[in-house]
Protein backbone atom coordinates (compact mmCIF):
# COMPACT_ATOMS: atom_id res chain seq x y z
CA UNK A 1 0.00 0.00 0.00
CA UNK A 2 2.66 2.46 0.94
CA UNK A 3 4.52 1.73 -2.65
CA UNK A 4 1.33 2.00 -4.00
CA UNK A 5 0.83 5.58 -2.88
CA UNK A 6 3.53 6.71 -4.12
CA UNK A 7 5.62 6.41 -0.95
CA UNK A 8 9.48 5.91 -0.79
CA UNK A 9 9.83 2.16 0.95
CA UNK A 10 12.00 -0.19 0.12
CA UNK A 11 10.26 -3.05 -2.50
CA UNK A 12 9.53 -6.06 -1.07
CA UNK A 13 11.07 -8.33 -3.64
CA UNK A 14 9.34 -11.38 -2.14
CA UNK A 15 7.95 -13.10 1.20
CA UNK A 16 9.31 -16.61 2.06
CA UNK A 17 6.53 -18.86 4.67
CA UNK A 18 9.41 -20.08 7.55
CA UNK A 19 7.03 -22.51 9.05
CA UNK A 20 4.21 -22.27 11.41
CA UNK A 21 2.81 -17.90 11.55
CA UNK A 22 6.30 -16.71 10.63
CA UNK A 23 7.50 -15.11 7.13
CA UNK A 24 10.19 -13.43 5.76
CA UNK A 25 10.26 -10.50 4.17
CA UNK A 26 13.52 -10.31 0.94
CA UNK A 27 13.55 -6.13 0.58
CA UNK A 28 15.71 -4.15 -1.87
CA UNK A 29 18.59 -2.73 -0.02
CA UNK A 30 18.86 1.00 0.39
CA UNK A 31 22.43 1.95 0.22
CA UNK A 32 22.98 5.68 2.39
CA UNK A 33 22.82 5.92 5.85
CA UNK A 34 19.95 6.85 8.75
CA UNK A 35 18.98 10.80 8.77
CA UNK A 36 19.87 10.10 12.55
CA UNK A 37 23.73 9.48 11.33
CA UNK A 38 23.98 12.20 9.27
CA UNK A 39 25.90 15.33 9.89
CA UNK A 40 24.34 18.40 10.78
CA UNK A 41 25.53 20.22 7.96
CA UNK A 42 24.13 17.86 5.41
CA UNK A 43 20.21 18.01 6.92
CA UNK A 44 19.04 20.46 4.34
CA UNK A 45 15.50 22.49 4.58
CA UNK A 46 15.14 20.82 1.09
CA UNK A 47 15.65 17.29 2.74
CA UNK A 48 13.24 18.04 5.89
CA UNK A 49 10.40 19.05 2.87
CA UNK A 50 10.92 15.84 1.11
CA UNK A 51 10.47 13.76 3.91
CA UNK A 52 7.68 15.59 5.14
CA UNK A 53 6.17 15.02 1.65
CA UNK A 54 6.65 11.26 1.78
CA UNK A 55 5.12 11.35 5.60
CA UNK A 56 2.28 13.10 4.10
CA UNK A 57 1.84 10.45 1.37
CA UNK A 58 1.74 8.08 3.66
CA UNK A 59 -0.76 10.11 5.97
CA UNK A 60 -3.37 10.04 3.01
CA UNK A 61 -2.85 6.65 2.67
CA UNK A 62 -4.46 6.03 5.61
CA UNK A 63 -1.08 4.24 6.96
CA UNK A 64 0.57 4.74 10.36
CA UNK A 65 3.96 3.92 10.52
CA UNK A 66 4.21 3.78 14.55
CA UNK A 67 7.85 4.50 14.60
CA UNK A 68 8.32 7.17 12.99
CA UNK A 69 11.49 8.90 13.92
CA UNK A 70 15.07 9.71 12.75
CA UNK A 71 16.66 6.11 12.65
CA UNK A 72 13.56 4.63 10.57
CA UNK A 73 13.89 6.97 7.59
CA UNK A 74 17.34 6.46 5.30
CA UNK A 75 18.94 8.94 3.23
CA UNK A 76 20.46 7.29 -0.28
CA UNK A 77 23.15 8.11 -2.05
CA UNK A 78 20.81 10.06 -4.03
CA UNK A 79 20.60 12.71 -1.02
CA UNK A 80 16.45 11.94 -0.79
CA UNK A 81 14.64 10.19 2.22
CA UNK A 82 12.80 7.10 2.22
CA UNK A 83 10.97 5.63 4.99
CA UNK A 84 12.11 2.27 6.64
CA UNK A 85 10.92 -0.58 9.10
CA UNK A 86 7.49 -0.92 9.36
CA UNK A 87 7.56 -3.46 11.76
CA UNK A 88 4.74 -1.94 13.90
CA UNK A 89 2.88 -0.18 10.95
CA UNK A 90 -0.88 -0.06 10.91
CA UNK A 91 -2.38 -0.33 7.45
CA UNK A 92 -6.02 1.03 8.57
CA UNK A 93 -4.67 3.78 10.91
CA UNK A 94 -6.91 5.90 13.18
CA UNK A 95 -6.35 9.82 13.15
CA UNK A 96 -5.05 9.98 16.67
CA UNK A 97 -2.31 7.36 15.59
CA UNK A 98 -1.32 9.04 12.42
CA UNK A 99 -0.75 12.08 14.69
CA UNK A 100 1.73 10.22 16.99
CA UNK A 101 3.25 9.54 13.69
CA UNK A 102 3.63 13.44 13.10
CA UNK A 103 4.61 14.24 16.57
CA UNK A 104 7.09 11.88 16.87
CA UNK A 105 8.60 12.94 13.78
CA UNK A 106 8.37 17.08 14.64
CA UNK A 107 10.05 15.90 18.06
CA UNK A 108 12.49 13.63 16.37
CA UNK A 109 13.56 16.13 14.04
CA UNK A 110 14.14 18.93 16.22
CA UNK A 111 16.65 16.70 18.53
CA UNK A 112 18.70 17.28 14.85
CA UNK A 113 18.02 20.42 13.91
CA UNK A 114 15.65 22.84 15.72
CA UNK A 115 12.49 23.16 17.40
CA UNK A 116 11.63 26.25 14.39
CA UNK A 117 13.20 24.23 11.76
CA UNK A 118 11.26 20.89 12.71
CA UNK A 119 7.76 22.22 12.88
CA UNK A 120 8.79 24.64 9.54
CA UNK A 121 9.05 21.87 7.31
CA UNK A 122 6.27 20.27 8.39
CA UNK A 123 4.15 23.54 8.20
CA UNK A 124 5.39 23.77 4.70
CA UNK A 125 4.15 20.69 3.38
CA UNK A 126 1.31 19.52 5.40
CA UNK A 127 -0.17 23.22 6.68
CA UNK A 128 -1.67 24.22 9.65
CA UNK A 129 -5.19 22.11 9.61
CA UNK A 130 -2.61 18.72 9.21
CA UNK A 131 0.02 20.73 12.40
CA UNK A 132 -2.48 21.41 14.66
CA UNK A 133 -3.73 17.85 15.28
CA UNK A 134 -0.07 16.48 16.82
CA UNK A 135 0.72 20.05 18.97
CA UNK A 136 -1.37 17.86 22.15
CA UNK A 137 0.54 14.78 21.46
CA UNK A 138 3.88 16.64 22.24
CA UNK A 139 4.54 15.45 25.07
CA UNK A 140 6.80 13.04 26.87
CA UNK A 141 3.89 9.91 27.05
CA UNK A 142 2.82 10.34 23.48
CA UNK A 143 6.61 9.77 21.98
CA UNK A 144 8.64 6.72 21.97
CA UNK A 145 10.95 5.86 24.94
CA UNK A 146 13.95 6.68 22.66
CA UNK A 147 13.18 10.17 21.44
CA UNK A 148 11.47 10.53 24.79
CA UNK A 149 14.77 10.39 26.35
CA UNK A 150 16.64 12.17 23.83
CA UNK A 151 14.23 15.49 23.68
CA UNK A 152 14.35 15.33 27.56
CA UNK A 153 18.07 15.28 27.59
CA UNK A 154 17.45 18.80 25.74
CA UNK A 155 16.40 21.21 28.35
CA UNK A 156 12.96 22.55 27.13
CA UNK A 157 13.60 21.34 23.49
CA UNK A 158 10.05 19.43 24.00
CA UNK A 159 8.07 22.63 25.15
CA UNK A 160 9.74 25.00 22.26
CA UNK A 161 8.78 22.56 19.60
CA UNK A 162 4.82 22.65 21.20
CA UNK A 163 4.95 26.15 21.29
CA UNK A 164 6.25 26.53 17.68
CA UNK A 165 3.71 24.36 16.56
CA UNK A 166 1.70 25.62 18.30
CA UNK A 167 2.58 29.08 16.32
CA UNK A 168 2.38 27.33 13.12
CA UNK A 169 -0.65 25.65 13.00
CA UNK A 170 -2.56 29.08 14.50
CA UNK A 171 -4.10 27.59 18.08
CA UNK A 172 -4.07 29.78 20.56
CA UNK A 173 -3.24 27.31 22.93
CA UNK A 174 -1.17 24.56 23.76
CA UNK A 175 -3.72 21.79 25.11
CA UNK A 176 -2.46 17.94 25.77
CA UNK A 177 -3.44 15.14 25.45
CA UNK A 178 -4.84 12.93 27.99
CA UNK A 179 -1.47 10.72 29.15
CA UNK A 180 -3.48 7.32 28.05
CA UNK A 181 -4.35 8.71 24.71
CA UNK A 182 -0.21 8.31 24.01
CA UNK A 183 1.64 5.45 23.97
CA UNK A 184 2.91 5.39 27.94
CA UNK A 185 2.19 2.06 29.59
CA UNK A 186 0.10 0.42 26.87
CA UNK A 187 3.24 0.23 24.13
CA UNK A 188 4.15 -2.86 25.90
CA UNK A 189 0.94 -4.73 25.57
CA UNK A 190 1.14 -3.22 21.68
CA UNK A 191 4.13 -5.07 21.22
CA UNK A 192 2.50 -8.43 22.37
CA UNK A 193 -0.13 -8.04 20.70
CA UNK A 194 1.79 -7.73 17.66
CA UNK A 195 4.07 -10.77 18.06
CA UNK A 196 1.28 -12.32 18.57
CA UNK A 197 -0.86 -11.45 15.28
CA UNK A 198 2.15 -12.92 13.34
CA UNK A 199 2.56 -9.46 11.71
CA UNK A 200 4.86 -10.30 8.92
CA UNK A 201 2.70 -10.75 5.62
CA UNK A 202 0.41 -7.25 6.93
CA UNK A 203 3.69 -6.05 6.75
CA UNK A 204 4.45 -6.85 2.93
CA UNK A 205 1.19 -5.74 1.96
CA UNK A 206 1.61 -2.31 3.95
CA UNK A 207 4.71 -1.56 2.30
CA UNK A 208 3.49 -2.71 -1.34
Amino acid sequence: MAERAGVRVPRVDRVIKAGGPTALLVMDRVEGRSLGQLPAEQISDDLLQRLWAEVHKLNRAGIAHRSLRAANVMIGDDGRPWLTDFSFSELAATPRQKDLDLAELLASLAILTSADRAVSSAAAVIGAPGLAPAVPLLQPLALSAATRHAITREDGLLAATRSAAVAASGLSVQPLAPPAAGRGEAMSSEVTRAARRAPRPALAETLR
